[in-house]
């Protein structure tokens, strides 16, 4: 008699130990995996931070596509290190370039600076990166900055900083800071080199400004890059009352052409604070934008954008939707398109201990709906934690899905799914 196929969603069997791996090495504490990036060739690459003695660095890896460690990138798969000597560096993104080059996204001094580190295809530093493989932006004080004396200081709001590469081999990257006055978000453009590209607004970064000229805090969350160039960001203001994309052209000029000069703002009937956290581009230049409310009881939130900003009624009818799986607390944190246009999220659920989330898995095809092929419902929830309610993921080439979690010992554990 043939073997069952597996349904779409279950753990693959062909990855690690049963469909999951769990990084560990010597000497570490408490580990997190916080960033996912398949390479064409198959390689999975893993980063997050780890502790010693309570301090903190952060760590690349990379496994073989059957979930193994390859042996030929740094010290048995696996590098270590820290941003110029800071305590607290951790890292959010990872980017690979065309030439196998890895580019890693992240922060240090308990979120004050923005970081970067690239790495040659062997696990090595690239020196011809910045300073040594590395360069640190410090957002109060407008410049790339190499030196280790910057003041420790905890920051509340923390620093959002994912990052694009662009065609040229420039790097788009966004940020706020809560602690600099007066509070600003921003986004910059970097040469390949990692120094600030001045040709963008002559310093290397813009301020995101509301168009009706408020001072309010704009958190950016994210930033994308349009096919024709264009420059995407997500967040909030207004004290998260509102949600908002914006566009902005290479030159850093709000798009007029898109949703209120320049910015489509998203309000909750119901009076919810929100966020939007990550976004992904869809077939015929659309837009989605996902994220989560912050009034309880928190629910998942999905947009989708017609080119011009407007609603796409394709999706849930022109509506945000808002979503609770299992009438349980839910939380999206990531977005990743399918080949095929389908929808995947990832991100926390309320666990039966309500101190606690899970990992949640969830694919929605193109008009909002969940596919009830994916797991027999359209999601899953893991036997796996949240990490701060935030789950890393990333799919491959052929529609596996890869997200990281905790398991019950506080272990990171990275799991693929079959599609």
């Amino acid at each position: 008699m043939s073997a069952q196929p597996h349904l779409a969603g279950s753990l693959d069997p062909t990855f690690g130990d049963s469909g999951k791996f769990f990084p560990d090495f010597p000497g570490a504490e408490l580990l997190s995996v916080s960033a996912l990036k398949t390479a064409t060739d198959g390689k999975i690459y893993f980063a997050g931070v780890y502790s010693t003695d309570g301090f903190d660095g952060y760590m690349l890896g990379r496994l073989g596509a059957d979930g193994a460690p390859d042996l030929t990138f740094g010290n048995g798969g696996l590098v270590t290190d820290t941003f110029a000597g800071h305590a607290d560096s951790k890292v959010s993104s990872i980017l690979l370039q065309e030439d196998g080059k890895i580019l890693l996204l992240g922060s240090a001094c308990f979120g004050r600076l923005s970081t970067l580190a690239r790495y040659n295809h062997n696990g090595t530093l690239d020196v011809g990166f910045g300073t040594g493989g590395q360069t640190i932006i410090d957002s109060a004080d407008d410049a790339a900055l190499d030196q280790q004396d910057q003041d420790a200081k905890t920051n509340a709001g923390g620093t959002s900083a994912p990052a694009q590469l662009l065609p040229d081999g420039k790097i788009l990257l966004c940020s706020y800071q809560t602690y600099v006055r007066p509070f600003q978000g921003r986004i910059y453009r970097l040469q390949s080199n990692g120094a600030l590209d001045s040709s963008f607004n002559g310093v290397g970064y813009i301020v995101v400004s509301l168009p009706d000229g408020s001072d309010s805090m704009v958190y950016i969350r994210n930033v994308l890059v349009q096919a024709d160039g264009k420059y995407l960001a997500c967040g909030n203001y207004k004290s998260a009352e509102l949600a908002f994309v914006a566009r902005y052209t290479p030159d850093g000029r709000l798009d007029q052409s898109f949703g209120d000069k320049g910015f489509v703002s998203v309000k909750s009937d119901s009076g919810k604070l929100m966020r939007f956290i990550d976004m992904a581009l869809q077939p015929n230049q659309r837009i989605l934008a996902i994220g989560t409310t912050l009034t309880e009881p928190f629910e998942g939130l999905m947009v989708s954008l017609e080119p011009d900003g407007s609603p796409n009624i394709q999706f849930n009818s022109g509506r945000p939707l808002y979503t609770r799986l299992d009438n349980k607390q839910t939380e999206w944190g990531n977005a990743v398109l399918q080949a095929d246009g389908k929808i995947l999220v990832s991100g926390a659920i309320e666990n039966q201990d309500v101190n606690f989330y899970d990992a949640v898995l969830a694919r929605y095809d193109f008009n909002g709906t969940l596919d009830p092929v994916f797991n027999g419902n359209g999601w899953l929830r893991t036997r796996f934690s949240a990490d701060n309610q935030n789950v890393a993921m990333t799919s491959q080439r052929d529609g596996r899905i890869l997200i990281a979690a905790r398991d019950k010992n506080s272990r990171p554990v990275i799991l693929r799914y079959l599609p």
